[in-house]
């Protein structure tokens, strides 16, 4: 009888472990769950946050679209890039703060206007600012935002009141994003974006086989987001035109080339003057008809 019964508490104790077991998986899983629902909330976000640029920018166009099944949009851009936007709700968030831009042309993030510029002032460009969620205890997130192009600093979004603004994966309340409505216009040419905090709205073009793409090298050949290039030897990468025809402007002392190939990649070459550290901005502009596409690269010269 003994043996019976230990053989039941034995019975008794795995199928406690089981249970633990099983709840503790059941909430693993439903972390990753409100883990993945806020890493995509902060992708929507940032994507959202580009295409703005783009339209302020005012230097790209828009190659092709496509909708998607849920409403969102994936655009292919001229520089080759791919922004999928969704207009609106981006998810579901306890608190949201509205992104638009001042009178002044600055960032305004829930209300607070930044020093951060929106537009290009003075032939300083504006900013794009970039969000992420950073956790301050299990389950309790809050909003950073970096102005950095290269994303190194990262501060609080704060609120009017000058406090923290917390962030959560679930909630019943859904909330507008920064672009309020995104879709083609009525012919087909223009893609019309309207801002949600302002109303303002802007049309960026759809030119189909109209690109001017400039692929960045090797991350070894990078530095500071500059392309290092050898005095010695220059050097190429590939780039992506079409349109009818390429216009070039270059740092002095360097030679640049390029050309058009409606149906390939071709080469960007570059020789920089016989100087070490030598450096400045290469822009590629490509025409087809009214409309242009630009793109551009920095680059630094070394001596070898």
């Amino acid at each position: 009888m003994k043996i019976y019964k230990y053989i039941g508490v034995a019975l008794m104790v795995l199928s406690l472990g089981a249970c633990k077991t099983d709840d503790l998986e059941r909430d693993i899983d439903a972390l990753k769950d409100r883990v993945t629902a806020m890493e995509a909330k902060v992708d929507r976000l940032n994507e959202s946050m580009n295409m703005i640029r783009v339209a302020l920018d005012g230097n790209k166009t828009i190659q092709c679209y496509t909708e998607n099944e849920d409403g969102s949009y994936t655009l292919t851009l001229s520089d080759g890039n791919t922004i999928t936007l969704t207009q609106g709700e981006i998810g579901a968030t306890d608190v949201y703060q509205e992104v638009s831009i001042s009178t002044d042309g600055n960032w305004v993030i829930g209300g607070v206007e930044t020093k951060h510029h929106a537009v290009a002032v003075d032939g300083v460009p504006g900013v794009t600012p970039q969000f992420r969620l950073a956790m301050e205890s299990e389950g309790k997130y809050y909003w950073e935002v970096s102005y950095d192009v290269s994303k190194l600093t990262w501060e609080e979004v704060k609120n009017q009141q000058g406090t923290r603004v917390y962030a959560s994966a679930s909630g019943s309340s859904s909330v507008a994003g920064p672009i309020a409505s995104a879709a083609p216009n009525a012919t087909g040419d223009k893609f019309e974006i309207t801002l949600t905090g302002s109303g303002t709205k802007y049309e960026i073009p759809i030119v189909s086989g109209l690109a001017c793409a400039i692929t960045e090298p090797n991350p070894e050949n990078m530095e500071n987001g500059y392309w290092i290039v050898p005095t010695n030897t220059g050097a190429t990468t590939s780039i992506d035109l079409k349109g009818e025809a390429v216009l070039i402007s270059a740092p002095e002392g360097w030679t640049v080339t390029a050309s058009i190939d409606n149906s390939n990649p071709t080469t960007l070459s570059v020789t920089p003057p016989n100087q070490d550290g030598a450096e400045g901005v290469i822009i590629l502009q490509v025409h087809k008809g009214l409309h242009w596409a630009i793109d551009q690269i920095k680059v630094r010269s070394k001596k070898k």
